[in-house]
């Protein structure tokens, strides 16, 4: 069953198996009177169904392995991305509402751009990831496993930190508004908070400033060029 609230929460999204007619997803207003008609198109369970930021946009994850943007103001289809090898569980909007983030039971998480583009997948988990969220900045992905761990990574793809602590599947994982920390939930009946400070270039870059900048100064065997890449560090 998914459900989704439009930011402006003045409409409300759920969705889920499927009915004789097949599977479906309704929208009501915030006091539960439908505003269009059904949305029908995925062929097995709706797992997880969210608005856009800017509110024009519906995505859906699948078990039929497909991701679909909707348009939220009529319903309509707009396309259809394919690429997941089994059942989606994450999805997620950036905060610009021009990239989408997925997890899935095949343990990739993939980051598309809304024109249906697959621009990376990401592989490093290894069991079926259950969340997938941005960073309030959009400049951060956070993907949750059932291997227990959260792993932390940029838009190119590259994976920055991964988080482990958990001894059971985590299933939602969530950024702070200000970035600073990311906080997990597990089946293992913890809540665990963690700092994002270190995953931030510049604080990286510094931190490697701070230890090889006396290197840098000293050694007769570095080059002048390399003796300038800490400079105002």
């Amino acid at each position: 069953m998914g459900l989704g609230l439009v930011p402006i929460v003045k409409k409300v999204i759920m969705a889920g198996y499927a009915d004789s007619d097949g599977v479906f997803a309704k929208i009501f207003d915030i006091n539960g009177q439908p505003l269009l008609p059904e949305i029908r198109g995925h062929e097995d369970q709706i797992y997880r169904i969210i608005f856009s930021p800017d509110g024009r946009l519906i995505a859906t994850a699948s078990w039929d392995r497909s991701i679909k943007l909707w348009n939220a103001a009529d319903g309509k289809l707009i396309r259809t991305l394919t690429g997941h090898g089994n059942w989606i569980y994450g999805l997620a909007f950036s905060p610009d509402s021009q990239i989408l983030v997925s997890g899935s039971k095949d343990r990739t998480v993939k980051i598309w751009s809304i024109d249906g583009q697959l621009l990376h997948s990401l592989s490093g988990h290894i069991e079926p990831i259950r969340d997938v969220t941005f960073s309030s900045n959009g400049q951060l992905i956070a993907s949750a496993s059932e291997d227990g761990t959260v792993k932390i990574w940029n838009l190119n793809g590259d994976l920055l930190k991964t988080l482990r602590g958990h001894i059971g599947a985590v299933y939602g994982v969530s950024f702070s508004p200000d970035n600073k920390t990311v906080a997990s939930a597990s089946l293992d009946g913890s809540i665990k908070i963690w700092s994002t400070e270190i995953l931030t270039s510049d604080k990286v870059l510094e931190r490697g400033c701070n230890l090889i900048r006396d290197y840098l100064k000293t050694n007769p065997n570095v080059e002048e060029g390399d003796r300038m890449l800490c400079r105002g560090r």
